[in-house]
C-alpha cells in the first residue's frame, strides 16, 4: 500500500518555496512558525511506519473518503502522510496546532516520534 521514502519525495514536497509562502499568508503565520509545520511534517512523513498511516488520518478526523483517495494515489509513503498532514492543516485552519500532532502520536504510542517532535519546536 504505501512504498519506503527517498530523498526525492523530500525534494517534490518542498521544492516549491512559492507555496510554503502562501500558506503562511493563508494562515496567518510567520515565517518561523510556517518552518515548524514544514520540519514537523518532514520529521512525522519520515518516520512514521506504515501501519499507522490510517490511523493518523482516523485520529486527525479526516473524511475517510479524502483519507482512500490519498492513500489510493501512486507516491510514496512519504508523499502520503505529508499530504494526509497538509489536507489535516487546511481542514483544520487556524485551529490546527502542531501540539495536536504531538498528542495524536502520543495517543498511538508513537512516544519517540512524539518527543523527537516536541524537541524540534523548542
Amino acid at each position: 500500500l504505501f512504498e519506503s521514502e527517498a530523498i526525492a519525495d523530500w525534494i517534490n514536497v518542498n521544492k516549491k518555496p512559492e507555496n510554503n509562502q502562501q500558506q503562511s499568508a493563508a494562515y496567518g503565520l510567520s515565517s518561523c512558525e510556517e518552518d515548524n509545520y514544514r520540519k514537523c511534517f518532514d520529521i512525522v512523513a519520515s518516520k512514521l511506519d506504515n501501519n499507522s498511516i490510517l490511523t493518523l488520518a482516523m485520529k486527525l478526523t479526516l473524511p475517510r473518503e479524502d483519507v482512500n483517495e490519498i492513500s489510493d494515489r501512486n507516491i510514496s509513503r512519504y508523499q502520503k502522510i505529508d499530504q494526509i498532514l497538509t489536507l489535516w492543516r487546511e481542514q483544520a485552519g487556524r485551529q490546527a496546532n502542531l501540539n495536536q500532532v504531538i498528542a495524536i502520536l502520543q495517543a498511538m504510542d508513537k512516544n519517540a516520534l512524539a518527543e523527537t517532535v516536541t524537541d524540534m519546536l523548542r
